[in-house]
């Protein structure tokens, strides 16, 4: 591959993670600055991905600072509402902390599954490019990751 070639490759992944993460609730500088980390993470490692291997290990690391941003700010928000509590709360909003408050619970890759699935309405093929592995292996992943969701909301409402 020339270096023009995969500068162009690079960017034009950069542009795909950016519109991702937006997709999943990330703000748009937020999201660009996210990609950004993760391309020069990529330039960073020593050891050469192959073509192949460069999208999801991309996208694996920019979902992973995302939500670790997520996790930042979520504390920052909690700790906000212990000292100035707001009344603005909605079920909506408080169902969908449970859920997120179980979909962390699980392993990243797990969740990350789910939300792609089930949040974004993506196809098995799609997931299946984007994680490098087989149809019947994210079909196996889903299926029991849906099963440990169910268990860890079920334990909660106890």
């Amino acid at each position: 591959m020339q270096l023009d070639q995969y500068e162009q490759y690079l960017f034009a992944l950069t542009k795909d993670l950016i519109q991702y993460l937006q997709s999943i609730g990330a703000s748009l500088q937020d999201a660009e600055d996210i990609a950004q980390e993760s391309l020069v993470k990529i330039l960073e490692i020593e050891q050469a991905l192959s073509a192949d291997a460069i999208r999801p290990w991309l996208f694996r690391v920019g979902i992973n600072r995302y939500f670790n941003l997520y996790n930042q700010t979520k504390r920052r928000n909690r700790i906000l509402r212990q000292y100035l509590p707001v009344n603005e709360g909605t079920e909506w909003q408080e169902a969908d902390d449970r859920l997120y408050d179980a979909l962390l619970q699980l392993p990243l890759t797990t969740a990350t599954l789910l939300y792609m699935k089930y949040g974004e309405g993506r196809s098995i093929k799609e997931i299946s490019f984007l994680f490098n592995r087989s149809e019947d292996s994210i079909k196996t992943s889903l299926y029991r990751g849906r099963k440990q969701l169910k268990m860890i909301v079920e334990e909660k409402e106890k």
